[in-house]
C-alpha cells in the first residue's frame, strides 16, 4: 500500500471497520527480520505465548485494537470454502483478472485495475473501489502470505454490504492468521512466516523498549498506534543481529517488560474511546476463527499485560488436531458448521 485512499472511497471503507488501518500506507517501518526470528523462538504453540525469562507474554485482541485500529468484536468470520469466484470478481469489483490462481488475485492486478477512481465515478463503482484498496490492505498488510503479493477471494465475499462488513471481527481473524503462521514457523522444516508481522514487530517494540528503535526527532502518538514507526527511525544503541537479541532479551528482569504500555498518559491521549463490548473482547478467553483456521486466545495466561496479579492459568486446550486443519482440497466444507462448536464459544 503506498498511497491513501481516495477521499471519496473514505467513508466506504471506514464503514466496513477499516476506516483506522487504512491510515498504514507509505512504506512505514522495514521488518526486523531478527527480532522476528527472535521472537518465534519463543513462541509456544501450545499456549500461543511467547516464553520469556520474566515469564509468558502474547499478542491478545488489545494489541490489536491498539496498534491496527480493527474491530475485534462482533461476528466471526467464516463460511463455504468455496464459491464462484470469476462471477463474485464481476458481481463486486466490476473486472477479473485473465486467471484466478486457487481463487486469489494479485495486488499487482488490484493497484494496475483500481489506481485512480474515475472522475463522476457512480457510486457502484467508488464501492468496487473501495473493495479493491481493503483486498491490498489485508492481503498486503493483515493476512499476507509468504509470497505477500496476492490476497483470497475469501475476504472479497463479505466486503459486499460494508455495513455488515463493519460487524465482524476482522482483528479476530487477523490475529487468528497471526497465531497459526508463528505456530507454523517453530517447525525446523519451516523457513518463512507470514501473516501481520508489522502487528509483531509493534507489539514487541512497545513491550521490549530495549529492543526498539528510537525516533529521530520528536513526534506525538498517534492513532492507530503503529503508524508511530512511520517516521524516520535510529538504530544506534538497540541490538540489531540475532544473537545479541537474544542476549538482550535473556538477561532483562520482569521490570523491564512493558506488561501496560498503552497506560502511558501521552497514549491516551490518541487513543478513541472504545466502546465496552471492544474492551470485553480484550480479555475474553476464546478461540480465535478465520474459516480452516481455529487458535485459542490465551488472556488468562498473561493477566499482567492487563494491570492484575497473575494466577496459576487452567491447562491450555489441545489444539494440536486443530493446527493440521487447512482449507487445502476441502473445497466441499462450510467451515461456519464444521467449527460450530467453536464459534458458539
Amino acid at each position: 500500500m503506498r498511497v491513501p485512499p481516495d477521499p471519496r472511497i473514505a467513508d466506504y471503507i471506514a464503514q466496513a471497520g477499516f476506516g483506522y488501518v487504512s491510515k498504514i500506507n507509505g512504506g512505514g517501518a522495514k521488518l526486523d527480520v531478527d527480532l522476528i526470528n527472535a521472537l518465534v523462538e519463543r513462541w509456544r504453540p501450545e499456549t500461543h505465548t511467547f516464553h520469556l525469562p520474566c515469564g509468558e507474554a502474547t499478542i491478545t485482541l488489545e494489541d490489536v485494537s491498539h496498534i491496527l485500529g480493527l474491530p475485534v468484536d462482533g461476528e466471526a468470520i467464516t463460511g463455504a470454502a468455496n464459491d464462484d469466484w470469476e462471477g463474485l470478481c464481476m458481481e463486486l469489483l466490476g473486472d477479473q483478472p485473465e486467471k484466478l490462481q486457487g481463487g486469489c488475485v494479485t495486488l499487482k492486478w488490484l493497484r494496475t485495475q483500481f489506481s485512480n477512481l474515475p472522475a463522476g465515478a457512480n457510486e457502484d463503482v467508488k464501492k468496487a473501489y473501495a473493495r479493491a484498496y481493503i483486498l491490498q490492505i489485508i492481503g498486503g498488510i493483515l493476512v499476507a502470505d509468504k509470497t505477500r503479493n496476492k490476497v483470497h477471494m475469501l475476504w472479497l465475499r463479505h466486503l459486499r454490504d460494508f455495513e455488515v462488513a463493519g460487524k465482524l471481527s476482522w482483528g479476530s481473524a487477523v490475529l487468528a492468521f497471526l497465531y497459526r503462521e508463528l505456530c507454523r514457523a517453530t517447525s525446523v522444516d519451516r523457513h518463512d512466516i507470514g501473516g501481520c508481522l508489522l502487528l509483531l514487530q509493534a507489539w514487541a517494540w512497545f513491550r521490549m523498549p530495549f529492543l526498539r528503535p528510537d525516533l529521530s526527532a520528536p513526534v506525538d502518538y498517534s492513532y492507530p498506534l503503529c503508524l508511530r514507526w512511520f517516521h524516520a527511525l535510529s538504530h544506534v544503541g538497540i541490538p540489531t543481529m540475532m544473537h545479541s537479541i537474544r542476549q538482550d532479551i535473556d538477561k532483562k528482569s520482569a521490570n523491564e517488560f512493558l506488561w501496560t504500555p498503552y497506560s502511558d498518559s501521552d497514549i491516551n491521549e490518541c487513543l478513541p474511546n472504545f466502546e465496552p463490548e471492544t474492551v470485553s473482547a480484550w480479555t475474553a478467553v476464546v478461540p480465535l476463527i478465520w474459516y480452516a483456521v481455529v487458535e485459542w486466545h490465551p488472556v488468562d495466561r498473561v493477566q499482567r499485560q492487563f494491570g492484575r496479579l497473575q494466577t496459576i492459568p487452567l491447562d491450555p486446550p489441545d489444539f494440536d488436531d486443530l493446527h493440521k486443519i487447512t482449507r487445502q482440497g476441502k473445497l466441499e466444507v462450510d467451515w461456519s458448521v464444521k467449527h460450530v462448536h467453536w464459534i458458539a464459544q
